[in-house]
This record gives C-alpha cells, sequence and structure tokens, in this order.
C-alpha cells in the first residue's frame, strides 16, 4: 500500500494563493517518486481546524508538510495539535518564511521539526531515507538541519509543481 506525503496548504483571507514553497518540494517529490508514496495536496479554507484534522488523519498519512508565513501561523498551530490529538506518531514538519522569521516559535508548538531554510535537498532525504516513523523521521530532520539549508544551486531544482494546487488558488 503507498503512503501518504501531506502537502498542507493553509489558506486564510489575505493569502488565497499557491504556495511556491510547497510547489517547490512537489516537484522535487514528484522527481523523485521511488513508487512508495503518493504526494497529496490538502487545501485548508475556512473549515474548522477539527473538521481538517479529521480529513487529514482519515487519509493515515505517513507525514505532513506544511508551509506557512506568520499570518498563517495560528491556524497551522493549531491543525499540528489537532492532528496529534488524533494520531500521535504522524510526523508534522514546519516551513516556510514563519519558520525563518520566528523558529523559537516552533519549539512551543505540537510541530515535531521545523525548517528554518530551504527544505527542497532535504525532503528527498527525510521522506525517501528510511521509515517514516516518528523516531526516524526526525533523526533526519536533525542530520539534514546541521547541514547547510541554503539551495547553492537552484538551477538543480525542478521547476514547481503548480498544476497541484486548485485553479482558484492560483
Amino acid at each position: 500500500m503507498k503512503q501518504h506525503v501531506i502537502l498542507l496548504h493553509i489558506l486564510t483571507g489575505a493569502t488565497v494563493s499557491y504556495s511556491h514553497g510547497l510547489a517547490s518540494l512537489a516537484a522535487v517529490l514528484r522527481e523523485a517518486k521511488d513508487g512508495r508514496f503518493d504526494v497529496v495536496l490538502i487545501t485548508v479554507r475556512d473549515e474548522n481546524i477539527s473538521d481538517a484534522a479529521d480529513r487529514i488523519v482519515t487519509l493515515e498519512p505517513a507525514i505532513v508538510f506544511v508551509s506557512v508565513m506568520s499570518n498563517q501561523w495560528e491556524r497551522a498551530k493549531l491543525l499540528a495539535s489537532a492532528i496529534k490529538q488524533r494520531e500521535p506518531t504522524i510526523p508534522c514538519c514546519v516551513g516556510g518564511t514563519h519558520a525563518a522569521a520566528a523558529p523559537a516559535s516552533i519549539y512551543s508548538s505540537h510541530f515535531d521539526a521545523g525548517f528554518p531554510g530551504e527544505a527542497e535537498d532535504a525532503i528527498k532525504t527525510i521522506v525517501l531515507g528510511g521509515d517514516l516513523n516518528l523516531t526516524s523521521v526526525i533523526e533526519r530532520v536533525r542530520i539534514s538541519s546541521e547541514q547547510n539549508s541554503v539551495v547553492q544551486d537552484l538551477d538543480h531544482l525542478p521547476l514547481p509543481h503548480l498544476e497541484i494546487f486548485d485553479k482558484q488558488d492560483i
């Protein structure tokens, strides 16, 4: 059975758009796809956080990645908490501009790991590097965060996979 890698896109009234970070991660994962997993984008609009968490957990994700700006942080933090209440073993990782601007805020959240820099080089190691259980994912995140998180050569990245987003959000 294929595992689901969830890319979580949180919209607020001020952020109805696509996420370039998630589009880039989707492209990297799509290029590296080895048949063990499906990349699934879940967009959370104005729905209740509890309902969104139920929808995510129902998919039995192997891992959840969220990219947030600071105006999305409170919703992301509540959603991570709701996911963890339902299924504490799902690894939840956060990145984006908020993680870069306020990395200490991740420590007081229910996210298992954060990426204050770019995650494009690390995501293949995290997803393909071993079992997607909480312990092994956290270990791979720790190792990847000790390395440089700046992508030195953007030309080696695939073009962002915008097709993963609903056209009304673009």
